[in-house]
């Protein structure tokens, strides 16, 4: 398995997401390349005052329909939508997966 190299700031929490993706990717075949990825964005729910970065959603498709679907949850106090983020998004996208984040507050731990 090779993996494109982590960028020099991402968190080590993400790099370890990476490899775990790695990890569910293994039993695959990548079928995609990054040129052949459709970036989306949309938004869900009423925007939250004064966090206009939540209640939107992020990622990468390949081509086509009928896709299985792989969603990426942030930390608690971690940026979104970050390139790490779209790292691991595209990564799995390659692999025939619509990828996707949720930008939701993370700024609480219960």
């Amino acid at each position: 398995l090779h993996l494109t190299p982590p960028h020099p700031t991402m968190p080590t929490a993400t790099k370890l997401v990476v490899a775990l993706c790695g990890t569910l990717a293994l039993s695959l075949e990548q079928q995609y390349t990054e040129a052949d990825l459709t970036k989306f964005e949309d938004a869900f729910g009423p925007p939250a005052i004064g966090k206009s970065q939540y209640n939107k959603i992020y990622g990468w498709s390949p081509p086509g329909t009928g896709h299985p679907v792989f969603i990426f949850t942030p930390g608690t106090h971690m940026p979104v939508n970050t390139d790490a983020d779209n790292t691991i998004l595209k990564y799995m996208a390659k692999f025939g997966y619509v990828a996707g984040l949720a930008a939701y507050d993370n700024s609480k731990y219960p």
